[in-house]
């Protein structure tokens, strides 16, 4: 059967597979039937290019940001490459950062549907890079940052000694880790830094596109939520940890489309995204915590040291 030219993209020219290596997909009783198309067509490519893989099925993990099994964990210590099919994110795990540091080149891609992958998997990546390390270079040393948007977020927070990384698509390079489909620019803000008021009106893990989410910071952590879904998140943040700000991220895909898939909407070009929660995959990342939330804010203003970089979801 011919290779199905999304996935020869990921594995040729994402990920950079090589003769002699090893691949692992992990998927789960819910994404199973995907996990499944990745691994017949990554077995057809193996024959030409010379790798071997495997395929593991889980049970679908608590939320993004929960640890899989041990005996995954461990099984993740032992290939060169891997690609994760599940419904959660796994990328803010200790077992996905210790396979990273035993060199596995990595992509995330939770909750991934095939109309994603066609529409965003077959992106000019290239030019995704080059779009990043534009925005990179602009935002990178800078201290205070300031978000507005017309439906009231006004957020102030700090990223002093905090350097924000290129999540371009393209991990060729040993242990390196990001999401498909990528596409930004993203970084941990100083925990006790975050004041001011967050609308989310774009949607937020784990509940999909929300008309608006109102979160309040104090000294870095929610101290009120209003609006979709409150309840509900409300009692995923149990702890101090749980409720502190994790990241800051800026959309570099133009490709990616509002689908309620926080995967994808969080790279649509002129977007930014908060999350709370797990920051510690981030340079000077100290906040340790068993979830990682993204919302995403549509058409902000984004300001840094006084530099407005983007205005109303236009790059500047």
């Amino acid at each position: 059967m011919p290779v199905d030219k999304a996935v020869r993209n990921i594995l040729e020219n994402c990920m950079g597979i090589m003769n002699g290596e090893k691949l692992l997909i992990i998927a789960d009783t819910k994404t199973q039937k995907l996990g499944f198309f990745f691994y017949e067509n990554a077995s057809v490519l193996s024959k030409d290019i010379g790798f071997t893989v495997d395929l593991e099925i889980i049970e679908p993990t608590a939320t993004d940001g929960a640890e899989p099994p041990k005996e995954v964990a461990d099984l993740m210590k032992m290939y060169d490459i891997e690609l994760f099919l599940t419904s959660n994110s796994m990328t803010h795990t200790d077992a996905r950062r210790n396979a990273s540091r035993n060199g596995a080149r990595i992509a995330s891609m939770p909750g991934i549907t095939k109309e994603m992958i066609k529409r965003t998997l077959m992106a000019d990546y290239n030019k995704v890079a080059e779009l990043t390390e534009k925005f990179a270079k602009n935002i990178d040393g800078k201290n205070k940052i300031h978000i507005r948007t017309k439906k009231g977020t006004d957020l102030m927070l700090s990223m002093k000694n905090r350097s924000f990384e290129q999540d371009n698509g393209i991990y060729v390079d040993e242990g390196s880790c990001g999401n498909l489909p990528a596409g930004e620019v993203c970084g941990a803000p100083v925990e006790n830094s975050a004041n001011g008021t967050l609308v989310i009106d774009g949607s937020m893990a784990p509940f999909g596109k929300v008309k608006e989410i109102k979160l309040k910071f104090k000294d870095g952590k929610v101290v009120s939520i209003v609006g979709d879904h409150s309840e509900e998140l409300s009692k995923y943040l149990k702890t101090d940890n749980d409720r502190t700000i994790a990241e800051l991220g800026i959309g570099t895909n133009m490709n990616a489309k509002l689908t309620g898939n926080v995967l994808e909407d969080e790279k649509i070009l002129g977007t930014i995204h908060i999350a709370i929660g797990d920051n510690t995959s981030y340079p000077g990342g100290k906040n340790k915590s068993s979830i990682h939330f993204d919302g995403v804010v549509l058409e902000p203003t984004l300001l840094a040291d006084g530099l407005c970089l983007i205005k109303h979801g236009k790059w500047l």
